[in-house]
């Protein structure tokens, strides 16, 4: 098992009155996989590098350089934790 202090930061990129955003938040927050790891959400309008990165793609999951555009489903979270 992987101790908290070793676990990566999920930063979730959304934007306001998005309800995909809204949607993704929620499941995550669901997620059991979860607990104990930090999360944070990202606006994607309050930086120019993130509206030109992800404007079209929100809601976006990112753990360091991977990511993963919504829909996301348990398999790909769980895979997205694995440790490398």
């Amino acid at each position: 098992m992987v101790d908290q202090a070793q676990r990566p930061l999920l930063e979730l990129i959304v934007t306001a009155s998005c309800s995909r955003c809204d949607e993704a938040l929620d499941w995550l927050a669901s997620m059991p996989e979860l607990r104990g790891y930090a999360l944070r959400t990202l606006e994607v309008m309050a930086e120019d590098a993130l509206y030109a990165a992800y404007a079209e793609r929100v809601p976006v999951l990112r753990i360091g350089a991977t990511e993963l555009d919504w829909p996301f489903d348990a398999a790909a979270l769980k895979r997205l934790l694995e440790p490398r």
